[in-house]
C-alpha cells in the first residue's frame, strides 16, 4: 500500500487526523483512486459535523453514488477495501507532508522545464513554507520592500559584494547580495575547493565574515590552504617568513574565519552554528553529504538545500554550497566536458539546482588541466540579465597558492 493509502486509511480512523491533513493536503496529490475516496470522506465529514470518525460502510455507499463509469467500479472499491488497518493517525501529518514535498519536487521540475517561472517560484515557495515552519499556527516572517528611493541602498551596484575573481564579477553584475546561494559542482579533483577557497578568502579580505563547513576534507589541511589564499604565497614563502605571515592574516582576516568539520553534519546542526557565529558567508562544502530524515540521499540533498536557502534569506547570509558533477564528468582516461549545465549536477538535477542563484560549473580537458586553466560554466545566473552573462569563462587556477585568477594572468 502506497503512503496515501495509509494517510487515507487514517483520517478515516479519525476526524483530528482528517483535520490535519487538510492543512497540508490536496487531492491532486494522491493517486486516482485514494483521491476519489478522500473527496469522499471530505464530503462525509461535511455532512456530519459530530463524527470523530468515518464509517466505512456508509462511505462505501456514498461513493457508490458517484461512480458513474460501471468499468472504475471494481478498482474504486477494491482500493477502499485493500486499506491498511494499522495506519497511526498520530504520525499523519509527518505523511502528508512528506507526500506532498514529494509532489511539490516533481512539479519544480515540470515547470522549470516548461520554463513557467510563475508556477515554479509558487511551488518552490510552497516547498519552504513546508520545510521551515514545524507548525502551521507558527507566525510567518513579513518583510516589506524598501520605498524606490530606498531600493538601491540594498540591491543597488554598491551593495554587491564582490567575489574576487575580475572576470567573474564582470559575469554576475558586479557580484552577490546577502541572501544569495552559490552553487559551484564539477567532477572529482577538478578543483572545487580551491575555487571555493579562493572566493571565501576573497569575502574575507573585503570584510566578511565566515563560516567554513567541510565534511570531506581534512579541516586543518583546508584551513592550510586557506592561508595560502589569504597572502597569496606558497608554502615556500610561509615557510621562510612565518611571523610576518601570522601578523598579515591576523591583519587580512582577524578573527573573521571559522572553520569546522561536522562528519557528516546536518541542517540542524548548520543552523545551530550559524546562529552561535553569525557568519555573514556560510559555505558547505559538501551539501551532498548532510544527513537527514527521508530516504535517499537525492532526496535528503533537496530538502537540505531548501532549508539552506531559507537559512540564507532569514539570516541575510551569502551562501556558498559544493557538490559533485554527475556520471558524465567522470570517465576513466578521458576528457571531462568542458560545458557543463544544471542537469549535470549529481543526483539532484532539479532540487538542489532550483534554489542556487548562481550555478557555477567547473569543466576541463586534459590540455587546459596542464596548462592551470578551467572553463567556468554559468548553469544558472539570476545576478545578472546582462548579454553575455551566461558565456563561459576561462580562468587560471593556482593550485599551490589555492587562489583564481583572470585566465590572462
Amino acid at each position: 500500500m502506497n503512503v496515501d493509502g495509509h494517510i487515507l486509511a487514517s483520517a478515516i480512523k479519525s476526524r483530528s487526523a482528517f483535520e490535519r491533513i487538510s492543512k497540508f493536503a490536496k487531492s491532486g496529490d494522491f493517486t486516482p483512486p485514494i483521491q476519489f475516496w478522500y473527496e469522499r470522506l471530505c464530503e462525509y465529514y461535511e455532512r456530519d459535523k459530530a463524527a470523530q470518525s468515518a464509517n466505512v460502510d456508509l462511505l462505501q455507499k456514498l461513493g457508490e453514488g458517484h461512480i458513474t463509469n460501471p468499468k472504475q467500479s471494481e478498482g474504486l472499491l477494491a482500493a477502499l477495501a485493500g486499506l491498511p488497518h494499522d495506519s497511526s493517525p498520530e504520525n499523519i501529518v509527518e505523511l502528508v507532508l512528506d507526500l506532498r514535498k514529494r509532489n511539490l519536487v516533481l512539479e519544480l521540475a515540470t515547470h522549470s522545464q516548461s520554463n513557467d517561472r510563475k508556477k515554479s517560484d509558487k511551488a518552490f515557495t510552497e516547498l519552504l513554507e513546508i520545510w521551515d515552519k514545524s507548525d502551521v499556527s507558527e507566525a510567518s516572517e513579513v518583510e516589506y520592500a524598501k520605498d524606490w528611493s530606498e531600493l538601491d541602498s540594498v540591491v543597488g551596484i554598491e551593495r554587491r559584494i564582490r567575489l574576487g575573481v575580475p572576470s567573474l564579477d564582470n559575469r554576475i553584475g558586479g557580484g552577490v547580495l546577502p541572501g544569495h546561494h552559490v552553487l559551484i559542482f564539477g567532477r572529482t579533483e577538478i578543483g572545487k575547493s580551491c575555487l571555493t577557497l579562493a572566493i571565501a578568502a576573497s569575502l574575507l579580505r573585503s570584510g566578511q565574515s565566515v563560516l567554513y563547513v567541510g565534511n570531506e576534507d581534512e579541516i586543518n589541511i583546508l584551513k592550510s590552504r586557506m592561508r595560502l589564499s589569504l597572502l597569496g604565497w606558497t608554502q615556500a614563502q610561509l615557510n621562510s617568513l612565518p611571523k610576518k605571515g601570522l601578523r598579515l592574516l591576523n591583519e587580512i582576516a582577524g578573527d573573521r574565519l571559522t572553520m569546522v568539520k561536522m562528519t557528516p553534519g546536518s541542517m540542524s546542526e548548520l543552523e545551530d552554528l550559524a546562529a552561535k557565529h553569525t557568519p555573514s558567508v556560510l559555505v558547505v562544502d559538501q551539501i551532498r553529504n548532510l544527513s537527514g530524515p527521508l530516504d535517499g540521499m537525492t532526496r535528503n540533498m533537496e530538502q537540505n538545500a531548501i532549508r539552506f536557502r531559507s537559512l540564507l534569506n532569514r539570516r541575510k547570509m551569502i551562501g556558498i554550497s559544493v557538490t559533485q558533477a554527475g556520471d558524465r564528468s567522470q570517465g576513466h582516461n578521458q576528457d571531462g566536458p568542458l560545458y557543463l549545465s544544471a542537469g549535470d549536477v549529481d543526483s539532484s538535477r532539479v532540487g538542489l539546482p532550483g534554489t542556487a542563484d548562481l550555478q557555477i560549473g567547473i569543466g576541463c580537458n586534459n590540455e587546459m588541466l596542464s596548462r592551470g586553466l578551467r572553463m567556468l560554466n554559468f548553469a544558472k545566473n539570476k545576478l545578472s540579465s546582462e548579454p553575455g552573462s551566461r558565456e563561459p569563462l576561462i580562468v587560471r587556477f593556482d593550485l599551490q597558492r589555492s587562489m583564481v585568477l583572470d585566465g590572462d594572468q
